[in-house]
C-alpha cells in the first residue's frame, strides 16, 4: 500500500466514524413538534400506505378486516383475544399518539404487542395508526394533555435507546 493509498484509507476511516457517531446523534434527536403535528393529520395517502403495511403486518393477529380474529386467540400471557378494531376497542386509549405508542412500543402491564420501531420507519407506522383508527369510530376518541405534552417533547428533544446514547 502506498503512502497516498494509506492517507485516504486513514481518512474513510475517520470520515466514516464521524457519519456514524452523527447518525446515531441524528436518530436520537427528535422529528420536531411540525412534523408530529403533519403526522397526527390522516391522509388518503397515508391510509393507503397503511392499509397495505396492515395487510402484511397486523392482519395476522387483528385479521384482515379488523375483527381480531376467533375468540381466545392468545395474543399475550393473559390470553387475551386481539381487540376488534372496528368496534375501536383499544385497551389503552384510542387518541393518535396513543395507537401510535402501541405500534411503536407495544403495550404496557406484560400485555403482548410487538414493537415494530425495526420493522417499520415513524412514517409508516403513522399511516398504519390511522389505517387502524379508520377501521372503527373515532368521534371524540381524543389524546389525553399528558400524552400529547409528552409527545410534543419527545418531537422536540427526542429519546433515545439507553444502549444508543451509551455509544454516543
Amino acid at each position: 500500500m502506498t503512502h497516498r493509498q494509506l492517507q485516504l484509507a486513514v481518512a474513510t476511516l475517520v470520515v466514516g466514524a464521524s457519519v456514524l457517531a452523527l447518525s446515531s446523534t441524528a436518530a436520537a434527536q427528535g422529528i420536531g413538534v411540525d412534523t408530529l403535528e403533519r403526522m397526527i393529520v390522516p391522509t388518503d395517502r397515508r391510509l393507503e400506505r397503511g392499509e397495505r403495511i396492515y395487510e402484511s403486518q397486523c392482519s395476522g393477529c387483528h385479521g384482515k378486516d379488523g375483527k381480531g380474529l376467533e375468540q381466545g386467540y392468545p395474543v399475550d400471557k393473559y390470553n387475551h383475544a386481539a381487540p376488534d378494531l372496528t368496534e375501536a376497542q383499544y385497551r389503552y386509549g384510542g387518541g393518535p399518539i396513543q395507537v401510535y405508542n402501541t405500534i411503536t412500543q407495544g403495550l404496557p402491564d406484560d400485555a403482548y404487542h410487538p414493537v415494530f420501531t425495526d420493522v417499520l420507519r415513524y412514517q409508516e407506522r403513522w399511516a398504519v395508526t390511522h389505517y387502524v383508527r379508520s377501521l372503527g369510530p373515532t368521534e371524540g376518541m381524543t389524546d389525553p394533555k399528558d400524552v400529547v405534552a409528552s409527545a410534543k417533547e419527545a418531537a422536540r428533544n427526542g429519546r433515545c435507546d439507553p444502549n444508543v446514547m451509551q455509544d454516543i
